[in-house]
């Protein structure tokens, strides 16, 4: 697991130190910085892995002239990362005014971040609804999660860790992704994968005693659940599962529940990274800790105001309150929760 992870100099971030808790969540406005603490940790990651999947994908933010801090015209990006006594670091800088160059420093014994073997990742731009979806001996997920259920229908009878066996009757991963995917939703729902060709898997849904459900027929927000309930699953202690907008399609009662499902890996040893738009989760997060169903110390919430403001550092104490570094009581930050709230006062 992380302890620390310090940015320079990259887009809208000067300088900033982030502790890195088993469950840590990143909030604020569009566009304000939060997916850069993500693609940080993605830098960070291409160093130590040899992923072809990761490597095309951080083109899109790994060009120097593009990703520096252009407010202080910064001349190099710095990543920083530990995990105790273990260190690696990531850095672009201007050798000269025209070449930018990179460079990594990695402690002996450095063992965490590779991609898709302790770190897994799904992007907010991923792919949803899917009646034939992609199978990939090389590929675990993909960044876009084009090929987890591929990789569910390889692995889908098989045990799931110990420590991530939340229905007790059946240990597979197929019974463990039904459980969460009733508990979240509301509604007993099951993937059901079929292999076609070498490359190729059929994707339906088993529904409310209804069987072969296509998933363009059911709802979209499923199908994005279903992904990341896999992947998680799958992950083993120590691990790290990044997750952007997991929300996304999903109902507020369902956004809701689904923090109890990221407090559960957090709790069997896998370190969760949430970006998030979503209250519902968030105040859900909340009562997880009021209820002791997970540690306040082992949780983190930063927010990002506005592009140019650095991140703002919230805890959570044992009764559910916001608190700030000093532990105390504090209200979340005006015009995000309570974005519609005069309105609606207007309105009484």
């Amino acid at each position: 697991m992380l302890d620390t992870l310090k940015i320079e100099g990259f887009k809208s971030i000067d300088n900033q130190t982030f502790e890195l808790k088993p469950l840590t969540i990143l909030t604020g406005l569009n566009s304000s910085g939060k997916s850069s603490v993500i693609q940080a940790l993605l830098l960070l990651s291409s160093s130590v892995s040899k992923s072809t999947e990761l490597s095309g994908y951080i083109k899109k933010f790994s060009d120097f002239y593009e990703v520096r801090n252009k407010y202080t015209n910064a001349k190099f990006i710095s990543f920083y990362a530990d995990e105790g006594v273990y260190c690696i670091e990531y850095k672009i800088s201007l050798q000269n005014e025209m070449e930018p160059s990179t460079s990594f420093e990695v402690t002996p014994g450095w063992n965490t971040l590779e991609f898709e073997t302790n770190l897994h990742y799904i992007s907010s731009n991923r792919i949803g609804q899917e009646d034939i979806a992609l199978y990939d001996n090389s590929i675990k997920f993909g960044v876009d999660g084009r090929y987890v259920f591929g990789y569910f229908e390889q692995y889908k009878d098989k045990k799931v860790q110990d420590n991530l066996v939340a229905n007790k009757d059946h240990n597979t991963l197929d019974a463990q992704v039904s459980y969460w995917l009733e508990y979240i939703l509301g509604i007993k729902l099951r993937v059901v994968t079929q292999k076609i060709t070498q490359s190729n898997v059929k994707v339906v849904f088993d529904s409310e005693n209804l069987q072969s459900i296509s998933p363009f027929n059911l709802g979209a927000g499923n199908s994005y659940l279903a992904k990341i309930l896999i992947m998680g699953l799958t992950c083993e202690q120590n691990n790290i599962f990044i997750v952007e907008n997991p929300e996304i399609h999903l109902h507020p009662k369902a956004q809701s529940m689904l923090a109890d499902f990221f407090v559960f890996l957090a709790n069997a040893g896998v370190q969760v990274v949430v970006e998030t738009h979503s209250e519902h989760l968030i105040n859900r997060l909340r009562y997880a800790i009021y209820k002791k169903q997970i540690n306040a110390t082992d949780t983190n919430i930063y927010y990002k105001p506005s592009i140019k403001e650095k991140f703002l550092n919230i805890k959570i104490d044992n009764n559910g309150h916001f608190v700030d570094k000093d532990g105390e009581k504090m209200e979340f930050p005006r015009n995000f929760f309570d974005a519609t709230l005069s309105e609606l006062l207007e309105m009484m």
